[in-house]
């Protein structure tokens, strides 16, 4: 599989960095688009073997690159595969009708993520074993290091540097959940939880992840409890 080349459409800097590291570390060619639209150029400009994408991009969904009106498109359309930091056995469905090849849970390990792409452009990888249903019925912890580094294949260095970046984020990120919640833009907040969810899970922030998911569950629930999640993660990483 050596040379192939895979389109990452994620708007998440962080999370697209690191997969397209994943990826180079392994031998593919790895180009990254934001949005719908720089993935758009990108597929009318060259011809790709993948299309690896998430599922929320700032212009629409991922499946619009499958399912969308003509863009000039001239190299015919790869196969694509879906990461979503939302997705259970009916999401998972539905993606697929859409015309995904495969779908995928955020974060996704890196050995993971390699062998489903393997098998969906024709490799010998077996097909990874499902990971467990996650349980939210007791509390999470502030850092799930163990979690954290299972995502990392267990290269710290890697997790700091992701748990650096995140720590920047934070405020920036409580300061748009804040205002988002007081002018009720429920659209909007829904958008900056899946991303706070996404990035979250990537560096073991295990409590803010929890908070996130209440919060998408009882949208008419405060934002008090998910931004003293916040700042605890915050104190955490700055210790």
């Amino acid at each position: 599989m050596a040379g192939k080349s895979i389109l990452i459409v994620e708007d998440h800097t962080m999370i697209a960095e690191y997969v397209a590291s994943v990826l180079r570390d392994a031998g593919y060619q790895a180009i990254q688009a934001g949005s719908l639209a720089e993935a758009r150029r990108a597929l009318a400009d060259r011809r790709f073997d993948l299309l690896l994408s998430d599922r929320w991009l700032p212009d629409g969904e991922g499946h619009e690159l499958l399912t969308g009106p003509g863009d000039g498109r001239v190299h015919p359309a790869p196969p694509a595969v879906l990461m979503s930091a939302e997705l259970d056995r009916d999401e998972r469905e539905k993606l697929l009708a859409h015309g995904f090849a495969d779908a995928l849970a955020k974060p996704c390990p890196p050995q993971v993520l390699l062998d489903r792409i393997a098998q969906v452009l024709g490799g010998n990888t077996p097909h990874a074993t499902a990971q467990a249903a996650r349980s939210q019925v007791s509390p999470a912890p502030v850092l799930d290091d163990e979690a954290a580094l299972a995502v990392c294949a267990g290269n710290a260095a890697t997790l700091a540097s992701m748990r650096k970046l995140f720590a920047t984020e934070l405020p920036a990120v409580r300061e748009r959940i804040a205002a988002c919640a007081a002018r009720g833009d429920t659209m909007q907040l829904a958008q900056e939880l899946h991303r706070l969810c996404a990035s979250a899970a990537w560096v073991g922030a295990a409590e803010v992840r929890q908070c996130c998911d209440a919060a998408r569950t009882d949208p008419g629930q405060g934002p008090e409890g998910l931004d003293a999640a916040l700042a605890r993660v915050q104190q955490a990483l700055s210790g």
